[in-house]
């Protein structure tokens, strides 16, 4: 199994323009300016398929586009808030699900707890999480397992040797369940640091959503620079690629990362895991996987 270019797809099409219908009202009430904004988006989407782009190199403008006509720095704000407050609540129990196991099904429950965060997104078309469910989800994502399963390797990778590892993180909401899986790798004596993006792209993880978790406290909080879906290399800072120079490991959170990284993983040749929920049919097929299996994929220098 190999992450790679993700092109555009029919089903792309239908995804993203739900996510067009669920943005734009969130920039404006006026219809005349959501008229407005409408029209550029879909023109955007448009040039997308008649320039054969992959769609990272299309959502991307096309939401920058969206939040500069609007004026909007943070439109998911409060969305975001309100998915820090229902992880908050629920990983005391999560963390007491954890330890109860020891070693290597410790270390794969707490992936599990990181992958069942992966599910509090509201960037994908059809995404409305229950926040009042998230143990439930927790519970459902042990049962279910991993469709793709390097978990066992990462485990050796991370008892055998020590080093820099970076974490790319993803949603709000999200990074409190990595908590659990970034305090383990720092008792493994690795030192984390966990990337966020430099401004949001939807519902996406910054600096401002991270501090007070106390992820902070377990791990260097650095940024991609970006206001970007995922972490294309075209948009993302010099910091960042030095960070990724510099690191023995990486760990990738979400699909989006997984439809962007690849290409900074090839040009560096670090091993990369690719740890998420699939969120479509389009890339579980690339994949070789269903919509909504769990995947831990290792991608070793590419």
């Amino acid at each position: 199994m190999r992450a790679r270019r993700i092109p555009l797809s029919t089903e792309c099409a239908v995804c993203i323009t739900k996510t067009i219908g669920k943005v734009v009202p969130m920039l404006t009430d006026t219809w005349e300016r959501q008229s407005e904004l409408y029209s550029k988006a879909f023109r955007a989407l448009s040039d997308g398929y008649a320039n054969d782009l992959d769609v990272p190199s299309t959502i991307i403008p096309l939401m920058m586009e969206l939040y500069s006509a609007a004026g909007a720095n943070d439109p998911f704000n409060i969305i975001k808030q309100k998915s820090i407050n229902a992880a908050m609540k629920d990983l005391p129990l999560i963390e007491q699900s954890i330890n109860r196991f020891s070693d290597f099904e410790k270390f794969r429950t707490s992936l599990s707890a990181a992958i069942a965060g992966n599910i509090i997104d509201y960037a994908h078309a059809g995404d409305d999480p229950d926040l009042e469910s998230l143990e439930c989800v927790f519970k459902s994502v042990q049962r279910e397992g991993f469709a793709i399963d390097n978990s066992k390797e990462l485990w050796h990778r991370l008892k055998s040797s020590s080093g820099k590892v970076v974490i790319l993180g993803d949603n709000a909401g999200e990074t409190v369940f990595d908590i659990p899986f970034v305090r383990l790798i720092k008792e493994l004596e690795w030192s984390v640091i966990f990337v966020v993006k430099g401004l949001p792209s939807m519902n996406d993880a910054t600096k401002n959503d991270v501090i007070g978790t106390g992820i902070e406290q377990l791990a260097m909080i650095s940024t991609t620079g970006a206001r970007a879906y995922g972490t294309p290399k075209r948009f993302v800072s010099e910091q960042f690629l030095d960070l990724v120079a510099d690191c023995d490991l990486i760990i990738s959170k979400g699909q989006g990362n997984l439809e962007t990284f690849p290409e900074i993983q090839e040009e560096f040749e670090k091993e990369t895991y690719y740890v998420l929920r699939v969120k479509c049919s389009h890339v579980a097929s690339i994949l070789g996987c269903k919509k909504n299996n769990n995947v831990v994929l290792r991608q070793k220098n590419m």
